[in-house]
Order: structure tokens, then C-alpha cells, then sequence
């Protein structure tokens, strides 16, 4: 979408420092992603100041930013060459990354489509990918990237929405009390989707009561008109009673005759992919799931209740559904030199920890098959842990992982329910992968996989 810098300001309240004729196609927060067409915004971060960036990100081709009306006079001064060929853009009072919220809740006030929330423990950038595949056949969907799912992360992608899409898809991501309020304070969504509560941020949040306190809320917004809910988790019958006296109407998928879609596992081959029986209304459908893992079933099925109910017919859902695919770093599978590795390194947290091992087993259930699993600490589990690691390492040791390779502070925790042998700690990603490279034959299966800021997916790149 192509958006003038004049008409732009007019609309949502920008001052100007330079030229009104530019024009941009995208808003970017990070200089190694500025390019032509392509606005910079200028935000203040913990660690660095995107204003000093400005240079390296016009360098790179881009022309419009966006910056803190307090630095604006020293902006001026500074780039006063470029104000012929460049715009510098503000709000008075505001520095950039509020101007960016204040302008996407202006924009998200006039979006006509249908706005699908998406939040819960795991499985959301999963869900949301998964239906942009399922609604995409017959509709015009537009959903975040990656797993834009703050305040401003999805002010970002509400500003760089294309106009009149049928199907807007959005994340709604919660670290502590009070998040959930922030989102919707920026757009409020018309459906919403909550895949599961777990673990994840406990250690902020305290419980997962708490947590469920605070997604419960996307449910509870005077905007939705339609909930989606797994009947599987475990706060399902919490959520249906929450839910009690609020105008929604709800609708749920599992395993019981009750649900609106019901689904049953047929088989797991021997690569993890699962064939499935889903029913709904009189519609019965048979398929193999075009992604592995048992879990992605109740993922696939709360985004199939969706499509399904909102207009995809039957055999519109049985050829979108053959196109779905994982994101990146969810249960991806590699071949290198003979070796399977799964490279499940985007996130983890207990659910997904255990999930992932069970896949690990899957795929090695040939008796001479080695099974190695990569791990690193799971984040933000506070009191729980020291626990949570020590199940996890019970739950390798149950699924017959042969060895373990363990990045973190948690590894006499999982030590502890994993066992003495077999057990190696590493400090960083080419000691993992120095240890690692001793192990490997054309027989072994690794796993790896640790909370995002461990980022121990370049394990692989010294492999």
C-alpha cells in the first residue's frame, strides 16, 4: 500500500520537517530492514536509540521516519541538508513510539473487515498462519508478521494494513497484568480465538489463574460478537463460566460429541503427521494433516471451526487445508549430511517443551535410531522454575531421549529428572554444537529447541 507523506500527517496528526511530496509503502523499526519505500521509525529501545540509526537507514534508502517531537530542533539542525529529499514525521508531546500507537488506534477505528484476536499460551502464530491459509482461498485476509503481537508490534501492522481486506488477523501477546487492556485499547477485535492456557510468563504473572485472567479478557470485549475455544484445555469449563452473561456466542472444537467441530486421530505416520476425522454440522472430513506434530490437531482445528463457520465450504477447506505450513523454527525439519534435525527453536515453555519431545520420538521410532535433544532454559516460569525444568528432563528420560545437550541455568534442574548420564552442558551455541558434532550418524534425530532469547537455532550453523 502506498501512503503520502502529506495525506498521511493530515489524517492521523503528524507534524512535517522536510519534504510533503514523499511517499511510502511500509513502516519498519529496524534499520537492517529500511529501504526505499520503506519509513524508519525512530524508537528509543533499552539497549539502543533508533535516532542513531537515522544515517544507516537513509544509507539504505529510505527517506521518511519517524521521531520524537523532543528531538525534532536537533534534528533539524543535524540533517539540515536532507530537507529536500527527505520527511522527518511527529506528533507534539509524543515521542515516536507514541505517535505510532496513537495513529494506529485512529486508523484501527475505521477497518471495516472482520477482526479475528488471537491469543493464548502457545500455538498462536501457528493458529493465525493456519487460517490466513483456510480463509485465504475465498476471502481478503491481511494478518501481522512474524509474531507482532505488543502494543507496538501491532500498531506497526495495523498502520501498514492494506484497506478493505474481509479478514484482519491479529496476535494478542500478554507478559504481565494489564497487557490485554493496552491491545485493546489499540483495535478491538470481532472474534476471538483463545488456543490454550499454560505456563508461558507464569514467572511474571504469578499463576496461571492470573494468566487466565488476562486473556480472558480479549473474550470479554464489548467488541466480540464470536468466541473459539478448545475444549481440551484446562480452564475451558473456567472459560465457558467466565463467559456467562456476555453477549458472544461460543464455540468450541474437541473431542466430545458437544463441540461444533469434533475431531478424531486416526493414525501418526511415521514422519509425525497425523490423519484426522473432523465433523462439522453434517460435513465429515478425512485427511492427513499437511503439518507433524499431535498438538498442531486441536491448532488446526479451532482455525478450521473458524473458516468453516464464517463461509469456506467443503471442498474449499479440503484444498486450502492441503496448502497450510508451519512458520519458521515450529517443528521444522532439515536434512544435513543424512542427519533429521528439528528446529523448534523459535520459543518454549512446558507445553510446547513436551510436545516437541514427543515428536522427537516419533520421528526415531526405528529401534537403532539416536535421539538428541538440544535444550535451553524455558524463560519466565518465576517460582515454578526449577520444577518445570525438572519435569521436562523426566519427560526426556520417559520418551528415551539418548542424550542431552543443555544450554542455560536450569541444568542441574533438568539434570535432576533427566539423570546423571548422557547429560552435557554447554555455555553457548558452538560449544553445543562442538559436543553435538561427536554424537551425529546418519541414525540420529536432534531436537532443539529454548526460549526465544536463547536463540539456539544458530546451533545449526555450526553443525
Amino acid at each position: 500500500m502506498l501512503f503520502k507523506v502529506s495525506d498521511f500527517a493530515s489524517e492521523y496528526g503528524f507534524k512535517i520537517f522536510g519534504l510533503k511530496e514523499l511517499s511510502f509503502e511500509k513502516i519498519v523499526t529496524d534499520s537492517r530492514e529500511a529501504g526505499p519505500k520503506k519509513a524508519f521509525a525512530a524508537l528509543k529501545g533499552r539497549k539502543n536509540d533508533g535516532h542513531d540509526f537515522i544515517e544507516e537507514a537513509y544509507a539504505s534508502g529510505s527517506r521518511v521516519f519517524f521521531v520524537d517531537s523532543k528531538r525534532i530542533e536537533e534534528i533539524r539542525k543535524k540533517y539540515i541538508n536532507w530537507n529536500t529529499n527527505a520527511s522527518f514525521l511527529y506528533i507534539e508531546g509524543m515521542d515516536s513510539q507514541e505517535s505510532l500507537l496513537s495513529a494506529a488506534k485512529n486508523k484501527a477505528k475505521g477497518i471495516q473487515g472482520e477482526i479475528i484476536g488471537i491469543t493464548g499460551s502457545s500455538g498462536k502464530t501457528t493458529v493465525k498462519e493456519m487460517l490466513y491459509c483456510l480463509l485465504g482461498l475465498k476471502f481478503e485476509v491481511f494478518k501481522v508478521r512474524k509474531s507482532f503481537n505488543t502494543p507496538l508490534g501491532l500498531s506497526v501492522e495495523i498502520l501498514n494494513a492494506r484497506p478493505n481486506a474481509d479478514f484482519y488477523l491479529f496476535e494478542y501477546g500478554i507478559r504481565k497484568e494489564n497487557d490485554m487492556d493496552e491491545l485493546l485499547e489499540i483495535v478491538k477485535p470481532t472474534k476471538a480465538i483463545i488456543t490454550n492456557i499454560g505456563f508461558a510468563h507464569v514467572g511474571i504473572l504469578g499463576s496461571r489463574e492470573a494468566i487466565f485472567k488476562e486473556k480472558i479478557k480479549l473474550a470479554k470485549a464489548e467488541s466480540v460478537r464470536e468466541v473459539y475455544l478448545n475444549s481440551e484445555d484446562d480452564f475451558f469449563e473456567k472459560s465457558i463460566r467466565e463467559l456467562k452473561g456476555y453477549s458472544c456466542r461460543i464455540y468450541t472444537c474437541g473431542r466430545n460429541d458437544s463441540d461444533d467441530l469434533r475431531y478424531q486421530v486416526l493414525s501418526v505416520d511415521e514422519a509425525g503427521y497425523p490423519e484426522v476425522r473432523f465433523f462439522f454440522r453434517k460435513m465429515t472430513f478425512d485427511f492427513k494433516l499437511p503439518v507433524p506434530g499431535l498438538h498442531n490437531v486441536s491448532n488446526l482445528a479451532i482455525a478450521s471451526l473458524l473458516a468453516l463457520k464464517n463461509g469456506l465450504g467443503k471442498e474449499e477447506f479440503l484444498e486450502a487445508v492441503a496448502e497450510v505450513r508451519l512458520p519458521k523454527m515450529r517443528l521444522e525439519v532439515l536434512r544435513k549430511e543424512g542427519v533429521i534435525f528439528i528446529n523448534d527453536a523459535y520459543n518454549s515453555n512446558p507445553a510446547s517443551l513436551r510436545s516437541a519431545l514427543e515428536f522427537l520420538f516419533t520421528l526415531s521410532k526405528e529401534a537403532d535410531k539416536k535421539k538428541i535433544a538440544v535444550l535451553g532454559d524455558m524463560l519466565e516460569l518465576g517460582d515454578y522454575s526449577e520444577e518445570m525444568h525438572e519435569e521436562a528432563g523426566r519427560q526426556a528420560k520417559v520418551l528415551g531421549v539418548d542424550a542431552v545437550i543443555y544450554i542455560g541455568d536450569f541444568f542441574e534442574s533438568f539434570k535432576k529428572g533427566f539423570g546423571e548420564e548422557r547429560i552435557f552442558r554447554a555455555s553457548n551455541c558452538k560449544e553445543a554444537a562442538d559436543i553435538l558434532k561427536g554424537m551425529l550418524t546418519e541414525k540420529t534425530v536432534v531436537l532443539i529447541k529454548a526460549s526465544r532469547a536463547l536463540g539456539l537455532e544458530r546451533v545449526l550453523e555450526y553443525v
